[in-house]
C-alpha cells in the first residue's frame, strides 16, 4: 500500500473513524441514561414504571405495573449499613411497600422486579428526581414518625 501525501493510510483513517463513532455513540447513550435513569413508561424486569413520586418524606417512590393489573410500590431511600432492604444499589436501598411489614412472604416475581429495579439504577442513583433530599430509612423514621408506608 502506498502512502498518501498526508501521511495517513486509508485503512488507518477508516479504523480510527469507526472507533471515534463508537465512542461518540457510547458517550451519548450513557449521558442519556445518566440524565433520566428512570421515567414513567420505562420497562424494568417485565414491569412498567407507572409513576414516580420524588421527595416523599425523604424517599422516592416508584410504582411498577404489570399487564394483569398487578402494581408494586417501591420506596427508595439512601442506603445505610443497618438496613435490611429487599435490594440495594450500594447507594440506595429499595423496599417493597406491600403492607406485609416484613412478615408475609413476598412473591418471587415481586422480589425479581425490585432486584431488576436496583440493577437498573446502579450507578445513576444521584440522577433520580429527589435524590439530593433522600434520607436513610432510619432518618425518615426519626424525622417523620409515624410514617404510614401505605400513604407513601
Amino acid at each position: 500500500m502506498s502512502d498518501n501525501s498526508d501521511g495517513i493510510q486509508r485503512r488507518t483513517f477508516l479504523a480510527a473513524s469507526a472507533l471515534a463513532g463508537t465512542a461518540v455513540l457510547s458517550t451519548s447513550a450513557t449521558a442519556s441514561v445518566g440524565n433520566h435513569p428512570l421515567k414513567v413508561g420505562d420497562r424494568v424486569g417485565g414491569w412498567t414504571v407507572t409513576s414516580m413520586a420524588s421527595n416523599h418524606a425523604g424517599a422516592v417512590v416508584a410504582t411498577l405495573g404489570a399487564g394483569e393489573g398487578d402494581a408494586l410500590r417501591v420506596m427508595l431511600t439512601r442506603a445505610e449499613a443497618s438496613a435490611n432492604p429487599m435490594a440495594t444499589t450500594g447507594s440506595v436501598d429499595l423496599v417493597l411497600l406491600n403492607a406485609g411489614g416484613g412478615k408475609q412472604p413476598t412473591p418471587d416475581a415481586h422480589v425479581r422486579a425490585v432486584q431488576s429495579l436496583a440493577q437498573r439504577l446502579r450507578g445513576v442513583e444521584n440522577a433520580l428526581p429527589g435524590a439530593s433530599s433522600m434520607l436513610t430509612a432510619t432518618e425518615r423514621q426519626r424525622r417523620f414518625r409515624p410514617i404510614d408506608h401505605e400513604q407513601a
